[in-house]
């Protein structure tokens, strides 16, 4: 296929975290200076997002889960963070995606959580998903990467999963794009 540069070369090297929605990359920087990027970067907001730990599209909206543990929904048109929880409910996850306007979360126990946009969460399915080491969402479903290099699909509503592929040990990521 063919590509086309975006910004100038080593332009992304400070990047630490990006999510996708409605056509424009979403990226955060090391400095904590979140970038909307379509086919250029414009500064959204003050630098405010360098305690980023994950940041996901639900498919409605922009969330960081903070390195601290909190969550924030984030106004992707002028970067203000509003905070959805003042706990620490998610300092222990260990992966992260969005789908179906939820964010779906993996803990280091192994449990899958969905959490609305208010922030509200419950455990989907038993803890089966501490071998976590990637997890994104595809077509309304859930996939997961194994560190044991096994990939599974997983049904968003109870946490039934199926193994769908294996051979990924050396994946350190895996994205779906609808």
């Amino acid at each position: 296929g063919n590509w086309q540069l975006v910004g100038n070369p080593g332009d992304w090297q400070s990047i630490m975290a990006a999510a996708v929605m409605n056509q424009t990359i979403y990226s955060i920087d090391k400095t904590g200076n979140m970038y909307a990027t379509a086919t250029t970067s414009q500064q959204i907001g003050k630098a405010d997002f360098a305690n980023t730990a994950f940041f996901v599209n639900t498919g409605s909206a922009l969330v960081i889960i903070a390195k601290d543990g909190k969550l924030y929904a984030i106004n992707s048109e002028n970067g203000y963070s509003k905070a959805l929880s003042r706990n620490a409910n998610w300092k222990n996850t260990i992966a992260a995606t969005g789908a179906n306007g939820y964010l779906y979360t993996v803990d280091k126990s192994g449990v899958l959580y969905a959490t609305d946009a208010n922030g509200k969460y419950k455990a989907v399915g038993k803890p089966d998903f501490a071998n976590t080491r990637a997890i994104c969402s595809l077509d309304n479903a859930i996939y997961t990467l194994e560190h044991s290099g096994y990939m599974y699909y997983v049904n968003p509503e109870d946490g039934q999963w199926r193994q769908v592929g294996s051979n990924y040990q050396n994946a350190i990521a895996i994205t779906g794009m609808n």
